[in-house]
């Protein structure tokens, strides 16, 4: 009984480190939500909605030293969002519900603020059943 609390109270412990290192300072403009499987982004120029089942892409981008997801999707324009973004730690529960989602690396490119932009995840059309009729 004693290890299944030790083990229980690990597990709980690591996810909440993980989720420690996601939050970012909140330096960024503008207020996310994320509400029924929608992500909502209020910024004080532009703004805008995704679907979290129609994302395509998840990038991390650096642009006037400041750190953007960059989440894109089909014949829309890419919904940019700046990481220390009011309610942007929401994100983190988002993302992982997507498909093959690696919550480890992107952590790390958090952490790294490279200057270029990151793949941090990609759907795989291949193995979304909904492509196929049959």
């Amino acid at each position: 009984m004693g290890a299944a609390l030790t083990l229980i109270g690990a597990l709980i412990g690591f996810a909440g480190l993980q989720r420690a290192r996601f939050v970012k300072t909140r330096q960024g403009a503008g207020i996310v939500d994320v509400t029924e499987g929608q992500i909502t982004y209020f910024g004080p120029d532009t703004g805008g909605v995704i679907a979290l089942d129609d994302i395509t892409k998840i990038s991390l981008i650096y642009h006037q030293n400041q750190q953007l997801w960059k989440l894109e999707q089909l014949a829309q324009p890419a919904l940019i969002i700046p990481t220390g973004a009011t309610g942007a730690e929401r994100l983190f529960d988002a993302f992982t519900q997507l498909q093959n989602f690696q919550i480890e690396p992107m952590l790390q490119l958090l952490a790294q603020r490279l200057n270029t932009p990151q793949t941090i995840w990609q759907k795989d059309y291949f193995l979304d059943l909904q492509n196929y009729i049959h």
